[in-house]
């Protein structure tokens, strides 16, 4: 047979009480004894009870939403950032409202949706700008906003040195030898406030400085933040024949994999013709034996998640700033067969959620 759904009727007279007491204890009234509380709400852990939240939320003024804004929707790191994201709101009993932005307009447009309709609790905004008057506004109405992927002071934010995390991958195709490096980046999008390609650029320029390289900017080439688009941008850098470069950092493993694709219709080997390195650290560079720098992309999004619900709940948290460390991953597509091969046995293999068993056919 079928089980019926708990509701708080049946709650009500497990505990013995009635059902005004339990929306009380739901609604957290200080009118309830300690008592009569700790019963109600262990019969609901020995029920599984799980409340409908717009009907708690409703009764104290509030959605249960939180609001989180992204450009680039269908980018794998921002897809594994929403995955931190939602997964903390969800143990929390909040819904994620997730609105993309490709351009200003589309922002303000989210932003004063979600702001001057109350359409959320909070709102986090993942690797995008907020302008002042914007952030002001957010304040001024008492809604919490939270900050990943962009280092504004005096919000709450989780960052990464992407200055640093551009001279850390240089530094790596420098200490192979290579001095004719090329960098391959996204069009900096000023206007939306996404600049984590040009920082790196900056890190880039930064470790050749150190290096004692003159920049040779016939060597940089931008483009739309796509594989098919670094493809056309890496051959750009090919087709300058004996002066193209020997490596090419591109600032993501999205670019990095159209890279990788044009040396290869170009007919050169990687990485002995031509080193590559990527940033990211995103699925497809282990498949490709990709050389990249990790950032922690899912941990970035629970820690700004898990800042919000703190902030939801009234709770007072320090440092308001995190930042994450980033690491070079050195593989094929830089070291060749310089490369130390970590052997992962058959039967396992380690993933975002847990431990994987791998079995053969049959």
């Amino acid at each position: 047979m079928k089980k019926l759904p708990i509701n708080i009727s049946m709650v009500a007279a497990e505990a013995g009480v009635g059902v005004g007491t339990v929306s009380r204890v739901l609604n957290g009234s200080e009118q309830v004894s300690d008592a009569t509380r700790e019963r109600v709400l262990c019969t609901m852990a020995r029920l599984d009870y799980r409340p409908l939240r717009s009907a708690s939320s409703l009764s104290k003024g509030r959605t249960g939403a939180v609001g989180i804004l992204v450009s680039g929707i269908t980018r794998p790191s921002v897809i594994a950032r929403l995955e931190g994201v939602i997964d903390v709101l969800n143990d929390a009993g909040l819904d994620a409202v997730v609105l993309n932005a490709q351009n200003r307009t589309q922002l303000d447009h989210h932003l004063t949706s979600l702001t001057d309709q109350r359409r959320v609790d909070g709102i986090i905004v993942i690797s995008i700008g907020i302008a002042d008057e914007r952030v002001a506004r957010i304040k001024e109405l008492d809604i919490p906003l939270v900050l990943v992927d962009n280092d504004v002071p005096n919000l709450p934010r989780v960052v990464i040195d992407d200055v640093e995390g551009g001279k850390i991958a240089t530094d790596h195709l420098l200490s192979l030898g290579h001095r004719r490096i090329g960098f391959i980046g996204d069009n900096s999008d000023i206007a939306i406030g996404t600049l984590s390609s040009e920082n790196r650029y900056l890190g880039y320029l930064k470790a050749l400085g150190v290096a004692g390289i003159e920049p040779d900017f016939e060597l940089v080439v931008r483009g739309p933040h796509s594989s098919n688009a670094a493809v056309a941008l890496g051959s750009v850098l090919l087709e300058l024949g004996k002066d193209r470069p020997s490596a090419i950092f591109a600032s993501s493993d999205t670019m990095a994999a159209g890279v990788i694709k044009a040396l290869h219709q170009h007919g050169l080997d990687v990485p002995g013709e031509c080193a590559v390195i990527g940033f990211d650290n995103i699925e497809i560079s282990s498949i490709l034996d990709l050389s990249t720098v990790r950032q922690p992309l899912l941990e970035s999004g629970t820690k700004g998640a898990s800042m919000m619900v703190a902030l939801l709940n009234g709770e007072i948290f320090e440092p308001r700033r995190v930042e994450l460390p980033l690491e070079v991953i050195p593989r094929g597509s830089s070291l060749g067969n310089q490369r130390k091969l970590s052997i992962v046995p058959l039967g396992e293999v380690r993933g975002h959620h847990g431990l994987h068993i791998l079995q053969r056919g049959g």
